[in-house]
């Protein structure tokens, strides 16, 4: 440790370079995350949508972080004629949202089940990890989904 120390003491500029390349790689991944999204949803018709409500919180059960983290109050929940799409209400977030598998864009014949259950409204896909959301009009939602 001292060695390293030492080194880095003795050349800062190894330091500071290694600080920069740190900063560019999380602005980079940001991002390219945040178009990879923003790209996912760029054809949505909110015109057409049944259901709609801002600012949900929720999370996946893909894993226990994402439990225990939690989406609070930057999720949109987007009803349409054919897709269930959920997605970022505020832009910087998006790769937060990212990693606790929040972002999604599903047909309605993948939804299997909307549950609901004592901490909100459970939903059930067939392809991927169930996701639990904290609804204002759980009802509504289950009758959009519904058809």
């Amino acid at each position: 440790m001292t060695e390293t120390s030492n080194y880095l003491d003795s050349y800062p500029i190894v330091f500071f370079l290694m600080v920069v390349l740190i900063l560019v790689w999380n602005l980079a991944s940001f991002y390219f995350s945040n178009r990879r999204i923003k790209a996912m949803f760029n054809n949505l018709d909110l015109s057409q949508a049944k259901f709609r409500e801002l600012h949900v919180s929720g999370y996946s059960k893909k894993n226990i972080l994402s439990k225990l983290k939690q989406g609070r109050g930057f999720v949109d929940v987007i009803v349409t004629e054919k897709e269930l799409c959920i997605r970022n209400t505020n832009s910087p977030f998006t790769f937060s949202v990212t990693r606790f598998d929040l972002i999604r864009r599903v047909k309605l014949s993948d939804v299997r089940r909307v549950e609901f259950i004592g901490e909100g409204t459970k939903i059930s896909f067939a392809n991927d990890a169930d996701i639990v959301l904290r609804l204002q009009n759980p009802a509504a939602f289950a009758m959009a989904v519904a058809g």
